[in-house]
Parts: structure tokens; sequence; C-alpha cells
């Protein structure tokens, strides 16, 4: 009965989406722009991604705040998701050997746990061990892994020493990464990838340099969300800065974290799939089931849905909770990079 039940509700919002899909491309998907975008994947992709980073900048301008408190709840489950599917589940060329992805996974859970629990110090020690073991299992030159062990020490110590200093790290820096990740997984796909990456640095500059300091956390849609701002404030700007640079490093962080969601929830994806033309919702949650399987892809959609209903009872409770389990997923990002770059330098063969 349970199962008879999960289905209907299944067919029923796949089908209600789909018709929704249906009815929009009627009307719109005739338009030149469209349907070129419709049917060739690299024009799409390039302006998915140059929307994407001026509405994200928008946003982090004008709402950094609900930004700031929205996105995780709204976005946060499902990225997270595609994180696990893209860079394990379907295991990226050059990331982490196939004999260390359980146990760089089986940190990574231990992360997850002990930030939920609040244990951070115990959850960064498993973090670097994860990234460890992922880098560590790629062919490399004795100096090089010699260098990324050095330099996973060093970050453990100083992030031991300096808490408030790692985390700022870590939160700015895990956006960065996330952000190139994706970029060098669709770098094939993009018909003119210069196009996002100006909008991505005139963006950064912009905010960094103080060009929009006079609409940061202005006007009434500021007072929205004071939690997620007071949070940032101690988390993503660096102890002791002014008011004024203190804005620039939330916005900054606000502006990365909608990219970061951007990248991971709709450019990969799209260019990891088989077909050119975008697919139905029925046709995703399709693919989505093959590569985790139906029960865990349905906990994924349920827990993706359950969690904006939980922040209607407490909004800084529900992305707290969120941001601590979460934790992980930075550092699963921070492993295949760091796999990439270390077998990017590999013994080459003798001759």
């Amino acid at each position: 009965m349970r199962a008879a039940a999960l289905s209907l509700a299944e067919t029923t919002l796949l089908d209600a989406l789909d018709w929704a899909r249906r009815a929009t491309l009627r009307r719109v998907g005739r338009l030149p722009g469209v349907a070129t975008a419709r049917r060739r994947r690299e024009v799409r992709l390039t302006a998915v991604a140059t929307l994407s980073i001026g509405a994200a900048f928008a946003l982090a301008v004008l709402a950094t705040s609900p930004v700031l408190a929205l996105s995780p709840l709204l976005f946060g489950i499902p990225h997270v998701a595609s994180d696990l599917r893209y860079l394990v589940v379907r295991r990226a060329a050059g990331g982490p050997a196939p004999h260390a992805r359980r146990p760089m996974l089986a940190l990574l859970a231990v992360t997850a746990v002990a930030g939920a629990a609040g244990a951070s110090s115990m959850a960064l020690g498993a973090a670097g061990a994860a990234v460890l073991v992922a880098g560590l299992s790629v062919p490399a030159k004795p100096a090089a892994r010699a260098l990324f062990v050095a330099l996973v020490a060093a970050a453990a110590l100083g992030g031991a020493r300096r808490p408030d200093a790692a985390a700022l790290v870590v939160a700015q820096g895990h956006n960065v990464v996330a952000i190139a990740l994706a970029a060098y997984l669709v770098k094939d796909k993009l018909r003119a990838g210069w196009i996002p990456a100006l909008a991505l640095g005139a963006g950064m500059l912009a905010l960094g340099l103080g060009a929009c300091d006079g609409l940061l956390g202005r006007g009434p849609i500021a007072s929205f969300a004071g939690g997620a701002w007071q949070d940032a404030l101690a988390t993503v700007a660096p102890t002791g800065s002014g008011p004024t640079v203190a804005r620039r490093f939330v916005a900054l962080f606000a502006f990365a974290q909608s990219i970061h969601y951007a990248a991971w929830l709709r450019l990969v994806p799209d260019a990891e799939r088989a077909s050119e033309r975008p697919p139905s919702f029925r046709r995703s949650f399709d693919l989505l089931a093959a590569d985790f399987g139906r029960p865990a892809a349905l906990a994924t959609v349920a827990l993706s849905l359950a969690l904006p209903a939980i922040a209607c009872l407490s909004l800084d409770g529900a992305r707290r909770a969120y941001l601590n389990v979460a934790l992980f997923h930075g550092f699963l990002e921070i492993a295949v990079v760091s796999a990439l770059v270390l077998g990017s330098r590999r013994r080459e063969p003798s001759q």
C-alpha cells in the first residue's frame, strides 16, 4: 500500500511538472533564441551560465540576506546529490581511484555526522583524511605527493590553531573550488566559455572593489533573514574587518554560492547527458533513479521537499542544520580536485 501511494504521488508530481513544461514550451518554444538553445547544447550552456551569473550578481547585491537564507534550503540537498552523482557515482575521469572511493566516502560520512553533532574538530579531521586518501590514490611523482601531504598537514595545523580563519577559507574557498570543478567538467561543451568567465570576473571585481557598496545590506529587503546575515558575517568575513569590508565579503559569498548551485544543478547535468535536448521531468527522474537506484532517488526528492517545509517552522534552525550536515560535500569537491591535479602530474612512462 505504501509503495503504491509513493508511486501515485511520484506519477502525479512528474505529470504535473511535465504538463507545465509542455504548456510553457508551446508558448515560448518557437521563439528563435529558445528554439536554438533547445536544439544546440553548447549555445544553451553558454546562455544559461551567463544568465545565471547575471542573476546571481543582482541577487547578491539587492537581496543578500534572502539569498543566504533561502538558497541552501531550496537548492542545498539537490546540489549535494548532484555532487555525489557526477563526482562519485559516475566516477569522473581523472578523479580518485576506484579503490579509494569507499574509504573516502566513509571518512566524509564521519564528517557529516560530526558536523551534525557540532564536533567541528572531528569533522575537519575526517575531512582532511578523506582529501589525503583521494589525492594519494592516483599515480603522481614523489615530489608532488610529498608536497600534497605537506599542504594538507599545514592546512590541518593552521585550522587547529586558527579555527576562525579555517572557517573563512573553507566557506569562501569551497565555492571557488566547486565553480572551477564544474567549469572543468563542462569546458568542452561550451561554445564561448569566455563570455561567462568574463561575467564572473566582472562581478567579483565589482563586489570586491566596492562598486556596489551603496546597495549592500540596504533597504527593507535586507531586514529579512537577519540570522543568515549575522551568521555569514561571523563566518565568511575576516575577523576584525570593518562593516564595509565585511559586507563585501558576505556579498561575494552569496554571489559565488548562487553560481555554485546553478553550475551543479543545471550546467553539469546538462553537459553530462547523452542527449542534446533537455529531457522531461519524467526522463530526468528516470536518469536519477538509474544512477542512484529508485529508493535513493525518491529519498533525494523527498528530502529536497522536506527541508523547505521544516524551514517554515524554523528558518535559521533548518538552514544551520543543513549547513552542518552538508559540510562534507565541500571536502568531496576538494578531494576530487586534489586527485585531478595530482593525476595530471603523474610520472611519465620510462623510455
